[in-house]
């Protein structure tokens, strides 16, 4: 691993690497084929929990980057966070508007009735009118595995020394890694429910920071 003592260049890369994170999550929200996801139980909670995780990241970057002194008040990573913080705080709004959206029409198609949770039809069995549990879309199970893979290479890599090569190999399976992450989340609803582990993704992210 690096040192303990992260470079000023080291924590303006993370924060360009988390910052691209955000923007690819909120293009993936505004795509057409998310409305019916949208429409969805559990998506908004999904995407404001991601945003609002990554947002921190870079908040607490940014906390450390001003606490050094080092950059002049010019400079151009003080632009950079006043418009991904706009961006963020728009997108925040707009998941919040669309859940309370949501949860009215919820509300009036109720009307008495008990609201079954909404679930991914490519995900749902329907037989003799019953509703069955979600079934694991092997696709989803495929990708985990090979996620799964990559983080434990991943974790070997970062014991290494870090030389040049070693450095590489770690952003190349980052960028890996966080490419089946978003293609999780693009494949079904909520992929916790298919068996991903969020939360080694999450210890993972953290492991990168400052490599």
């Amino acid at each position: 691993m690096a040192s303990d003592q992260v470079t000023i260049d080291e924590l303006l890369d993370v924060q360009q690497d988390v910052s691209q994170e955000i923007l690819k999550l909120i293009s993936n929200y505004k795509k057409l084929h998310s409305a019916e996801r949208k429409s969805q139980a559990g998506y908004h909670k999904i995407k404001a929990k991601t945003l609002n995780e990554k947002w921190s990241i870079i908040q607490g970057n940014d906390e450390t980057i001003r606490k050094t002194g080092e950059l002049p008040e010019n400079h151009e990573y003080f632009t950079f966070f006043n418009d991904i913080r706009s961006t963020v705080q728009k997108y925040q709004e707009a998941i919040n508007k669309d859940a309370e959206s949501l949860s009215k029409k919820t509300a009036k198609l109720e009307d008495g009735q008990r609201q079954q949770p909404s679930l991914d039809p490519k995900n749902t069995k329907v037989e003799d009118g019953q509703r069955q549990q979600p079934t694991v879309e092997p696709k989803v199970t495929a990708l985990c595995r090979r996620q799964k893979a990559m983080i434990a290479s991943l974790y070997r890599t970062l014991q290494q020394p870090m030389e040049h090569t070693a450095v590489e190999l770690i952003r190349n399976l980052w960028t890996q890694i966080q490419d089946v992450h978003f293609r999780l989340y693009e494949e079904v609803e909520i992929p916790e429910e298919n068996g991903y582990d969020i939360k080694e993704y999450l210890k993972a992210e953290r492991g990168v920071q400052g490599v």
